[in-house]
């Protein structure tokens, strides 16, 4: 093998590795990583409200009527926040942030519905503890 190729590969693994490292999320500094980080978040917020979504469906699964009504209530939800963060897209469009603003926004947007479902469906009237607890709004 000549030096020019052990040289290469060499790079090429460095790169790699460089680019494997966890990002600090609290200390970012570039768009990509901005990017990165904002996305992770979102899938955390996604992934709690899916959990919550679910723990509402199960409490209502003898009420097909309820269920439906979840569904539908959801997948209107999803419709307004693809158009509303889009919006919020387009605002930014002339600038970098455009993607972390969207992002943001859905993760926002996110938080406050896993929220509403946790009221409106895992809470009682009475002093009966919710089924899960309060969600974080932060």
């Amino acid at each position: 093998m000549k030096i020019k190729e052990i040289i290469f590969i060499t790079l090429c693994g460095l790169t790699l590795a460089a680019n494997a490292q966890e990002i600090n999320c609290d200390e970012v500094y570039t768009t990509r990583d901005m990017n990165h980080c904002a996305s992770a978040e979102l899938d955390s917020a996604e992934r709690i409200m899916g959990q919550y979504l679910e723990a509402g469906k199960k409490r209502y699964s003898n009420d097909e009527i309820v269920l439906k009504s979840i569904t539908e209530a959801q997948g209107a939800w999803l419709a307004y926040r693809k158009a509303h963060c889009g919006s919020v897209h387009d605002v930014w469009r002339e600038g970098t942030i455009r993607s972390v603003m969207s992002i943001s926004c859905s993760t926002e947007l996110t938080k406050k519905r896993t929220h509403e479902i946790w009221d409106t469906y895992l809470t009682y009237m009475d002093s009966t503890s919710p089924i899960l607890p309060e969600p974080s709004l932060d």
